[in-house]
């Protein structure tokens, strides 16, 4: 039986908005080679950009940041709002950064003016590909209304009061932004942006806010207040608390697990920026879907399986696709996405050498094994057969050697 099927609707859709007739027409002759494999609408405005969504389902919309009537941030928050599994993007010239900090909530990515012919290309194709292996029908429209993580109260309170003190240093905030996974990874999407022009090897978080400079932070935190914060219920109903302590012990133990496997720092701090943020995931689901959450939670509990099964079980997807979907569309690097998205079952994952998805998996079933107890250490097992493709079950002894020594002293 033959089937009438339309090709064109079955093409990934891309809206770009801009202005200046120059720069449309420079993007129409650089992407149309593209126009066999995704479908590209144009618009010189907000309004007709909208109309184009109205008639359009529009995968990736990226708009000028200086528009006249309506901004490239004011066009966001509306296509955000109203077409939340759209991906956003800005363009934007290096001189609009002040401009930038106040479209942080609305926007995913980054990019330059003029544009980068390779990077451009490979931003829009790196989404579409983050989105056919991690999209869920159900979960991305609740991720894509996502433009920050919550923060615990007395992180973000205690980051206002050193951002606050006129002698403030970057290594005096570097402490208290490492140990918390909303604010780890908003300014790691940052420096990650093409925006602020930084080499793509982030030597951590460190170096990331260093290159950010104190008063960029300070907008960030204190300006824009980009951080929402659990109230105090719902950090005692998650046990919120628990789960940041965990986060911190993962990040702590995958990154001496990897320096015990190699001596290549930037792996190492991808590793630690890996293990912070593998359970980013949850907090979205927390934040965005608290009460049928609670219930997964429950259930779980109840029928003692492991979280991320029930997760699986009630929204076709869990905490770790969620957040590597995520933090994928904010540009982190594919090793700590990867990590991210299979901490429970790296052997799903193809690749077979030694990445911070290693370190990142051992470390978090460790840490449950010697630290967690209740529902959290349920049904979390050791993927020995990946261990042993990479040689590396023979040193899961040492590793758990090293886990204990360093829960002990921490």
């Amino acid at each position: 039986m033959a089937y009438d099927v339309n090709y064109e609707e079955q093409k990934k859709s891309i809206l770009i908005v801009d202005d200046e007739q120059n720069i449309l027409t420079g993007l129409k002759h650089l992407l149309h080679k593209k126009k066999r494999i995704w479908n590209i609408f144009y618009a010189t405005g907000g309004k007709e950009a909208l109309n184009i969504m109205h008639e359009k389902s529009i995968d990736i919309i990226i708009a000028d940041m200086r528009m006249p009537v309506m901004t490239g941030v004011e066009l966001l928050n509306i296509v955000k709002s109203q077409y939340p599994g759209t991906v956003r993007f800005i363009l934007s010239a290096y001189s609009d950064r002040e401009m930038i900090m106040r479209s942080i909530g609305s926007t995913h990515q980054f990019l330059t003016k003029p544009c980068d012919s390779v990077k451009f290309q490979a931003a829009i194709a790196k989404t579409f590909a983050l989105r056919d292996k991690l999209g869920n029908d159900k979960i991305i429209p609740i991720i894509g209304d996502i433009s920050k993580l919550p923060s615990l109260p007395d992180y973000y309170d205690d980051l206002q009061r050193k951002l606050k003190d006129p002698d403030c240093s970057v290594s005096d905030v570097e402490e208290i932004i490492s140990s918390d996974v909303a604010m780890s990874a908003k300014i790691l999407q940052l420096v990650n942006s093409a925006f602020f022009g930084v080499p793509r090897k982030i030597e951590g978080m460190r170096h990331a806010l260093t290159l950010l400079g104190v008063e960029m932070i300070q907008s960030l935190v204190l300006t824009i207040h980009i951080f929402d914060s659990f109230s105090r219920e719902d950090v005692e109903t998650f046990r919120i608390n628990k789960l940041y302590t965990h986060c911190v012990n993962v990040a702590l133990a995958s990154s001496r697990i990897m320096s015990n496997i190699c001596d290549d720092q930037f792996r190492i701090s991808n590793t630690a920026i890996a293990g912070m943020l593998h359970d980013a995931g949850k907090l979205v689901l927390m934040k965005k879907c608290p009460d049928s959450y609670r219930s997964v939670m429950d259930r779980s509990q109840k029928e003692q399986t492991s979280l991320h099964m029930a997760e699986q079980e009630e929204y076709g997807t869990s905490h770790a696709e969620i957040g590597a979907y995520l933090l994928g569309m904010w540009g982190l690097p594919d090793e700590i996405v990867e990590a991210v998205a299979y901490h429970h079952s790296p052997g799903e994952n193809m690749t077979r050498e030694i990445l911070p998805l290693a370190a990142v998996h051992t470390a978090n079933v460790l840490e449950h094994e010697l630290i967690q107890d209740g529902q959290d250490a349920i049904a979390l097992k050791m993927d020995t057969d990946y261990l042993k493709e990479l040689a590396l079950m023979e040193r899961l002894p040492d590793f758990r050697k090293l886990c204990q020594e360093l829960f002990k002293t921490k």
